[in-house]
């Protein structure tokens, strides 16, 4: 009888330590895209036309001032979204971002296009909106949410903020959560987790299924936010170098978008090797949080 009343106890406990996130629906109501005369242009139209349906948004196109503004209107026009203007330098573009309370800015990168890598870097350090970096051909949009991957970093605290997933995921989809921990973060998990010094003082894989264990209880308030909602939420752990283990990942699963970085306050946070992953993944899109 005592047993089994210890028993009930610490599945009370164990219940009552479970953190739960409070993760909102994520409303794009504004939405910016940008189109350069390039075969892209439609894969980024296509995609804020998608936009615009699913979440009811007021879409924006914008152009840089040394294309033909006729045709990027008559373009905006054929997608039913609304021609906005030309912008000069990169910094206009932020602006014109920020007057408008932009949620999401679709940005095309053509092969070889080291300019727009290089303003890429200044949206993401300086404009409020996330940024869906577009640098292939994407026939059917709606695909890109089927499967989607969101890259961890560093401590599991980051894991709060994921509304822009959660929500971007497509209904019967799956969204998996790769966190990647290099060596020198063992201690910060450990922290996060408050696992033993039993525990983080094992090494390989014996280490690794330890801390998974530890991070899935750890996420059970994820999922249980999103138990009602029509996709599934996964989660895996990875050690090594970043970049290396998310392309790994990537090749496992026919996955539409790698998500990076954390979004919070209307302001970007992305790392050194959020960065990686943004100017070097280029077989699917890429939204830099």
């Amino acid at each position: 009888m005592r047993e089994h009343s210890l028993d009930e106890f610490e599945s009370l406990f164990e219940r009552a330590s479970i953190p739960v996130f409070d993760i909102p629906d994520l409303e794009l109501a504004n939405i910016a895209a940008v189109i350069s005369q390039t075969d892209l242009d439609y894969s980024v139209l296509g995609l804020a036309q998608y936009f615009k349906a699913r979440f009811n948004s007021e879409v924006q196109v914008y152009w840089p001032t040394k294309v033909n503004e006729q045709h990027n209107i008559d373009m905006a026009r054929k997608y039913n979204l609304s021609p906005a203007s030309a912008y000069g330098a990169v910094e206009d573009l932020v602006a014109a971002l920020a007057a408008e309370s932009c949620r999401l800015l679709i940005w095309p990168i053509s092969e070889s296009n080291e300019v727009a890598e290089g303003e890429l870097d200044t949206l993401v350090q300086s404009a409020e909106p996330p940024i869906f970096i577009v640098r292939q051909q994407i026939p059917q949009p709606s695909r890109v949410f089927i499967r989607v991957l969101h890259s961890l970093c560093g401590s599991l605290e980051r894991v709060q903020h994921l509304a822009y997933s959660f929500s971007l995921v497509a209904d019967q989809g799956l969204l998996v959560l790769m966190h990647t921990i290099e060596e020198h973060e063992i201690e910060e998990v450990r922290d996060t987790l408050k696992v033993s010094p039993e525990i983080s003082g094992a090494s390989g894989a014996a280490l690794i299924a330890d801390l998974t264990q530890h991070a899935e209880r750890y996420l059970k308030g994820l999922v249980a936010s999103s138990r009602d909602e029509p996709y599934r939420v996964q989660y895996r752990l990875g050690m090594g170098e970043v970049l290396q283990v998310v392309r790994h990942e990537l090749s496992q699963g026919d996955y539409g978008l790698l998500v990076t970085g954390s979004h919070e306050h209307g302001h970007s946070d992305i790392a050194a090797m959020d960065y990686q992953l943004m100017h070097q993944v280029r077989d699917i899109p890429v939204l830099a949080l």
